[in-house]
């Protein structure tokens, strides 16, 4: 039974990503206002300079939590900005602004699909510049890529925990399920409780984090029960 309740927390990880980019994408359609006609080719000339790989991106495959920057950056997505115009985000994001590395990252995967390491380069960038959430979103990406590598788990694993104690909601969503699961941990399910009650209390309800987070307590829950 245990190593079933670990298979579920596995696969329920992946459906947790899933919901967060999804609740993103609505935030943009929510926020989107009439775009200017060119805003797209725009996009796809932003996503060429990516693609390339420019010298100021590092694509380099540092673990997250090595690279985090030891002060954090105040977040604000600038959502409407990115949409409008992505060369503004793209510039902002080489100039050192971590919500815009942050913000083109999303609108990446929004546009071209998840499977965008374009995207996983600016999240890394994101995390070295302050933004938690970025280095939560790359250490995810590299914990349902790697998941039988132990060394990556571990890493992803530890950025979770990092970004938790820095107060990200997914951070701590992630970081439980580590624990429940004994990804790149040792399982412990007490503390993991303990771990999953942080995403509510630091967003609200309706957050996606706080939701998934709650589903982990109570398959922990039922596995007890089985127990």
């Amino acid at each position: 039974m245990k190593n079933k309740l670990r298979t579920v927390l596995s696969k329920k990880l992946l459906i947790f990503l899933g919901l967060s980019i999804f609740f993103t994408s609505q935030i943009y359609s929510q926020q989107k206002t009439v775009k200017p006609q060119d805003s797209e080719s725009i996009f796809e000339e932003v996503y060429r300079v990516l693609q390339a790989k420019p010298k100021w991106l590092s694509t380099k495959e540092d673990c997250p939590w090595e690279i985090m920057s030891k002060t954090e950056s105040d977040v604000g997505y600038l959502h409407e900005g990115c949409q409008k115009n992505a060369r503004v985000c793209l510039d902002k994001c080489k100039n050192n602004d971590g919500n815009a590395c942050y913000s083109l990252a999303l609108l990446v995967q929004i546009k071209k699909g998840l499977d965008q390491y374009e995207a996983e380069f600016l999240f890394s960038r994101a995390c070295s510049l302050g933004v938690s959430s970025g280095c939560t979103n790359r250490a995810a990406r590299i914990f349902n890529d790697k998941k039988n590598d132990e060394k990556a788990v571990e890493c992803a694993t530890k950025t979770f925990e990092k970004t938790c104690a820095r107060d990200d909601a997914w951070g701590c969503t992630m970081f439980g399920m580590s624990l429940a699961g004994g990804f790149g941990v040792e399982k412990d399910m007490e503390k993991a409780l303990k771990i999953l009650a942080k995403p509510c209390q630091i967003s609200d309800e309706g957050d996606p984090a706080c939701q998934s987070a709650k589903q982990i307590i109570e398959a922990i829950n039922k596995s007890k029960d089985i127990y």
